[in-house]
Formats: C-alpha cells, structure tokens, sequence
C-alpha cells in the first residue's frame, strides 16, 4: 500500500485499510453473534460446545470451547463442514494471548482460512462481551496463523496487524 488509506466496496459494505505505524488496520461492520443451534455442526467439527450465530457478512457459526488446546485439537470432517452454508469458526480463551481461534470456510471451498478478518466480524463483539473490555489480542491458531489486535468501535470492528505484499500490480479505470 502505498498511501495512508484504501476504501474498497464489498458486499458488506465499504471497508478500508489504513496504516497504523508499523501496522496496517481493517475497519469492517460488526456482526453481533446470538446464542443458536446449527445443524450438523457440532457433528462435522466433532466438537461440543456454545454455538452463536451471526447474520452479517457471509453468516458465520461460532462454537465456543474451553481452552486454547481445544481449539487446536479440532479435526473437522470437511465433507459435512462443506454443506454447512457459513464461516464456521472455533474459539476460547487463548494461553499467551486473549482469545484463540481457527476459521473454516469450507462451503466456500476454502477448508482452513489461515487469517480472517470476516470471522472477527463476529468473533469481535462476542469476545469484546465475554471479557468486559473492547480491546484484545486474538490468534488465528491455523497452520500459518496470524495474531490480530481487535478493537470494537461502535458497530465497526477495527483489526490491526502486520501485513506481507503477496502481490504487486495496476489497473487502468
């Protein structure tokens, strides 16, 4: 990124990256998460555990487990977790962070998403409750993994981080 802010529409609206010092920061609607049940959940991840829904974004489902090792430990059966029409994610308390987490996105053909900032559309404003502040650190506990400074601000869910170029390019409007 070459300028001090990116604005880009999506289908959640308009979201923009901003830099922070030596970080970047994503500023995205928040999707506040409801207790609920979801079919086949808990049989696909092989989990037992709270789940709470969201509406927004792409729909996620959120299974909260006990500890960071439970999180961990999930072997998801990908071919019942594909039918499942949501982000699906676990949490808990995290060991050297405040909150761990791993994303699945399976139905969108993407088993693992190693860093999701749409997950922490919802994963904000429900751990923003359960721990009584509005600033945390969260880890993506994937295989890459990623640690994500969360903020809720309001309705907006802010989440700062260090970012790799992966890709360099133009176009022409």
């Amino acid at each position: 990124m070459s300028g001090e802010r990116v604005r880009f529409a999506t289908r959640s609206g308009i979201l923009t990256v901003s830099r922070a010092g030596d970080w970047f920061e994503l500023d995205l609607p928040a999707f506040e998460p409801q207790p609920g049940d979801l079919l086949g959940l808990h049989e696909a991840l092989g989990t037992d555990g709270e789940t709470f829904l969201a509406r927004g974004g792409n729909g996620s489902a959120t299974v909260l487990l006990a500890d960071e090792a439970a999180v961990r430990a999930v072997r998801p059966d990908f071919s019942k977790l594909r039918r499942i029409d949501r982000l699906v994610m676990v949490t808990a308390p995290g060991d050297e962070h405040d909150v761990a987490s791993r994303v699945f996105a399976a139905y969108h053909g993407i088993d693992e998403d190693p860093v999701t900032g749409a997950a922490h559309a919802a994963l904000v404003p429900l751990w923003a409750e359960r721990l009584g502040r509005d600033s945390f650190v969260a880890l993506q506990a994937s295989r890459r993994g990623g640690v994500l400074h969360c903020k809720l601000a309001g309705d907006r869910v802010v989440l700062g981080g260090d970012c790799a170029t992966v890709i360099n390019g133009s176009f022409q409007l």
